[in-house]
Order: structure tokens, then sequence, then C-alpha cells
């Protein structure tokens, strides 16, 4: 059956797809949260200073209104943190897109599959591999690309004979 993985390749591709939508969202939602304000989190989102004021009792037993300045060192922690995993995401998307971009080149151009392969168990491919559908070669690619080189060496010779015959 020629095209039994067709189904767990496309699968794979949505996951792929999933993953850059969920890393837009998240880009989305994060400058929804600041109002847009993302790259300058200036001194309005996280303060580093405000005032605050603290009643106390007084010598009479009256309470007394003391105003002084708070620092909050965490502010600026929580600033940089949330700075880091804007331009994260940014480079997460960024990659994403480059990978899908690859998946499709793989999908439509079958000589890069083959290339890949070659590549993969150093020129021993056999010409069973460039007639391969992209889930079956996926599914090859990566059981392949996971095992140790002999046993790869020992799969490839197993088609080639399977070929032969």
């Amino acid at each position: 059956n020629h095209k039994a993985n067709f189904f767990w390749a496309s699968k794979y591709f949505a996951c792929e797809l999933l993953t850059l939508i969920n890393v837009i969202a998240q880009i989305l939602f994060q400058t929804m949260f600041f109002n847009g304000v993302l790259v300058d989190l200036g001194s309005e989102m996280f303060p580093k200073r405000v005032q605050c004021i603290y009643q106390s009792t007084g010598i009479s037993g009256s309470l007394v209104q003391i105003t002084g300045e708070c620092f909050l060192p965490l502010n600026g922690l929580a600033k940089n943190i949330f700075v880091v995993m804007y331009y994260w995401l940014w480079l997460m998307c960024g990659i994403t897109f480059l990978n899908i971009t690859f998946t499709l080149a793989t999908i439509s151009i079958p000589s890069l599959r083959f290339w890949m392969m070659e590549k993969l168990v150093r020129n021993k491919t056999p010409d069973k591999i460039k007639s391969m559908p992209y889930g079956d070669w996926l599914v090859m690619y990566r059981v392949l690309s996971n095992m140790d080189f002999i046993q790869s060496d020992k799969i490839i010779q197993a088609m080639d004979q399977e070929v032969a015959v």
C-alpha cells in the first residue's frame, strides 16, 4: 500500500501549522494585554518607583498618614521578562514559518527529498525512494534519522534487495 502514511504526514503538517497559529496568537494576546505598547514598556506598565501612603498610629493614638516613595524592584524584572518573551515569540514565529516553507518545499519537490535522503544515508539511496510518496518518505526519513547508521544501512540494503526481486 503505497500511500499508507499520507494521513500521518497530513496530521504532522497540520501540527506545524497549528504551532505557527499558536505563536501568532500568543503575540496578539500579549500585544492586546499591553495595549500595543510592547517594545517600550515604559514606567506606565511597570513603574519602579511609586508614591505610597502609609497609615500608622501617632503618639496620641490617632491615625497619621505618611507619604513616602516605594521602590518596586520586581517590576523591572517583570518588564525585562516580557520584552525578552516578546522578541522570543517573534523569533519562534520566524523559525516556524521557515520550517513550514521547508516542509512545503519537501512536499512539492521530490528531488529535494531524494537529496535529503542521500545526505542522511551517505549516498546509498535506492532508486525506490525517488518514487516514494511524501508520507512514506517522511516516515522513512524520521526513522532513519533516529537510527544508528549501521541499522539504517541494513534497512537501505533490504530496500535494494526488495527492488531487485
